[in-house]
């Protein structure tokens, strides 16, 4: 993504839980990520590295600077045995590699209603964020414009088959996975 023109020395606002509540904008993020072309493995990595070299400030969207914590892509070992704290380790990095392979590195079609998993929405806030200040112009349309991979020959009106959801449902849930992704920056 460094390739990319991201907001140097500028202000990105992140990306809030309630967002993901519209399956355009999780689709538009998902296939964002795939346009990257990156293997599974490698990009954690590459999400991590970028952010740690973004020279943008993060807000709230009231303008509050944000730190972002980036622990919940960690798995905490200690009290454990060296070799359990190790099969522990790789364990985690397996089914982060499978989220990442599923979620960010295939195409996301219109044929299905996208969302994220609470458990997994800290990732996903974490990963749309640095996406969006490496690509503001594309993060700017995602969920206002028919996503990327608009196919006339997949698009379809699925009136009446089955019950959405109720996405808004979560919102409880979205709150606290805010507070631990997000914490305010103290101003000396």
């Amino acid at each position: 993504m460094r390739e990319s023109s991201g907001r140097e020395g500028q202000f990105c606002v992140v990306v809030h839980a309630d967002e993901t509540n519209n399956p355009d904008f999780v689709r538009d993020v998902r296939n964002l990520a795939y346009l990257l072309n990156r293997s599974a493995s490698e990009f954690i990595d590459l999400i991590l590295t970028d952010m740690a070299f973004l020279d943008v400030t993060f807000t709230d969207g009231s303008g509050n600077e944000i730190e972002i914590n980036t622990d919940c892509f960690d798995i905490n070992v200690s009290g454990l045995d060296e070799y359990t704290a190790e099969a522990a380790e790789a364990a985690h990095r397996e089914r982060l590699r499978l989220w990442c392979r599923d979620t960010f590195c295939k195409p996301c079609s219109h044929t299905i209603r996208p969302h994220v998993r609470a458990e997994v929405l800290p990732m996903f806030l974490i990963i749309a964020s640095v996406l969006k200040a490496c690509h503001p112009e594309e993060a700017a349309r995602w969920g206002r414009t028919s996503a990327l991979f608009a196919d006339e020959r997949t698009q379809l009106h699925l009136k009446g088959r089955g019950r959405r959801r109720n996405w808004r449902s979560r919102s409880q849930k979205s709150m606290r996975s805010m507070s631990a992704v997000y914490k305010p920056v103290k101003k000396e």
